[in-house]
């Protein structure tokens, strides 16, 4: 992976500088990528939490663990991509 961080030296030439900022743009595309799979598995993972039942009473506590599971990881999910 490429690290952005200032230059050791002086930029000198046309090229030294495009390249820097190619380096910077670079960095920014990987993180806007893992940012937007995030989102996409949160998004996956809430439209798979999908209550049958209006009225959680009728879920048996199996169901209820699961309903619960899911929506912890979902929300870990989005407080992670939100804190990014």
């Amino acid at each position: 992976m490429l690290d952005v961080h200032a230059p050791n030296q002086t930029v000198h030439t046309w090229k030294d500088f495009l390249v820097h900022i190619a380096a910077i743009t670079y960095r920014r595309l990987q993180l806007l990528n893992d940012a937007s799979l995030a989102v996409r598995g949160g998004f996956t993972d809430a439209r798979s939490i999908e209550i049958e039942e209006p009225d959680p009473a009728h879920l048996t506590p199996s169901q209820l663990e699961q309903q619960v599971t899911r929506t912890s990881v979902v929300l870990q999910r989005l407080i992670t991509v939100a804190n990014q």
